[in-house]
């Protein structure tokens, strides 16, 4: 039951940062345009304060998506060390064997 609240939760924040990520890059423009007056700089770092804190991407933190797994994660297939080897072992990932010499 907690992997799937692990899971989801990332998924919560990286829904919640997708849809913040516009807005907030447009607010950071305004707010180091040195060009534009202070009201319109001071207007926008105070709208960058007020975004909640999922719409941060440090927020977000590479799961795995079989185990919920928040380290040694193997960002081409997803998923952590652990079930990347049972996988390659098992023959589920395509293009993947042991190393023989």
């Amino acid at each position: 039951m907690k992997r799937k609240q692990r899971i989801l939760k990332d998924l919560k924040k990286r829904h919640t940062f997708a849809e913040h990520e516009s807005l907030s890059l447009f607010l950071k423009v305004l707010a180091l345009n040195n060009m534009l007056p202070m009201q319109t700089q001071r207007a926008a770092f105070d709208a960058l304060a007020l975004r909640s804190k999922d719409a941060c991407i440090t927020r977000i933190r590479n799961r795995c998506l079989i185990s919920g797994r928040g380290r040694g994660i193997i960002k081409e297939w997803g998923i952590s060390r652990h079930n990347f080897r049972r996988l390659a072992d098992e023959g589920y990932l395509a293009g993947v064997r042991r190393a023989s010499w």
